[in-house]
C-alpha cells in the first residue's frame, strides 16, 4: 500500500487514500483513522479519487470511522468518489450518514 496522504489544520483533517478500500489495507488503515480522532479531529474528509473499489472491510472501516466521529459530535466527508463508488454507498444507504460527493 502506498502512504495516504494527510493534512491537518485545527480540528479538521483531510485523508487522501492512494487504494482501494479492500480488506488487504484495512488492518493498516485503522489505525490512522485513530490516531486523527485521538488527537482531536472533528471534521474527516476522505478523498476517494483514487479508489476504484469498496469491499465489506472498507464499507465497515467507514462506518466504524463515521460512528467514532459522531461519538465526538463530529462528522465525516467522502470527496471526490467515481459514479460506481457512490452508486455502492447509495444502495447501501451509507450517503443518508456521510456526506458524499
Amino acid at each position: 500500500m502506498d502512504k495516504n496522504t494527510v493534512s491537518r489544520e485545527g480540528n479538521r483533517a483531510k485523508i487522501e487514500l492512494t487504494s482501494d478500500l479492500v480488506a488487504s489495507v484495512v488492518q493498516d488503515l485503522r489505525p490512522q483513522f485513530k490516531s486523527l480522532s485521538d488527537k482531536g479531529i472533528t471534521e474527516l474528509t476522505i478523498d476517494l479519487s483514487q479508489v476504484s473499489a469498496i469491499d465489506s472491510m472498507g464499507i465497515g472501516l467507514l462506518i466504524a470511522v463515521y460512528n467514532s466521529m459522531l461519538s465526538r459530535n463530529g462528522q465525516v466527508f467522502l470527496t471526490n468518489a467515481s459514479v460506481e463508488i457512490k452508486e455502492l454507498l447509495r444502495e447501501m444507504r451509507i450517503d443518508k450518514r456521510l456526506t458524499v460527493a
